[in-house]
């Protein structure tokens, strides 16, 4: 073949392989698209990310945490409580304390599971404050610091969303919405 005839072939197999590059790297897989999409919010120095809040159930059959009894209805409602997770990130160069937390459906509380000496489920406590040291994170999660939510104003099922205010002692408040995910939607630890 002379090379007059190899350039459009040449052309072709290279006009080809760009498409078939782009097509395989533009999509997304299902496996990275899996799951709820967690909140993730930010103001100043702090982000709160990786939020979720957990579904309730009326008639006081809570969607529990290992170690945390959710069975109790809020008063009046028979709307289980519910707990909210997050990490909170803080890329400032000064000390950040989480003062407080309210939600638009439920009365919000700073908590944190205290484990008996063998290490079984213990107690909760509440939190006055939470401190996210500079240029550090501290994780709200399942047997540890949590945000508990209790007089429920209703009920929350997957797919909703739960407003979150969340206040630092510096005046720095960060805002935004949570979903609500079911025991099966859960972000593994």
């Amino acid at each position: 073949m002379r090379p007059a005839t190899l350039l459009p072939v040449v052309v072709g197999v290279l006009i080809g392989t760009a498409v078939l590059a782009g097509c395989g790297s533009s999509t997304p897989t299902s496996a990275h698209n899996s799951g709820p999409k967690l909140a993730t919010i930010s103001a100043g120095a702090i982000t709160v990310s990786h939020g979720w809040v957990a579904a309730t159930t009326t008639s006081g059959s809570g969607d529990s945490m290992p170690g945390m009894d959710m069975s109790s209805p809020s008063p009046g409602l028979g709307i289980a409580d519910s707990v909210a997770y997050a990490e909170l990130s803080n890329s400032g160069s000064t000390a950040q304390t989480l003062v407080s937390v309210t939600a638009n459906v439920a009365t919000a509380m700073l908590h944190q599971d205290v484990s008996t000496a063998n290490g079984s489920a213990g107690t909760m406590t509440r939190l006055v404050s939470l401190t996210v040291p500079a240029h550090g994170h501290v994780q709200l999660q399942p047997g540890g610091d949590h945000v508990m939510l209790t007089k429920m104003t209703e009920e929350l099922s997957p797919g909703d969303q739960v407003q979150m205010t969340w206040r630092f002692r510096s005046g720095l408040v960060v805002t935004g919405p949570f979903p609500v995910i079911s025991r099966e939607q859960r972000p593994q630890s």
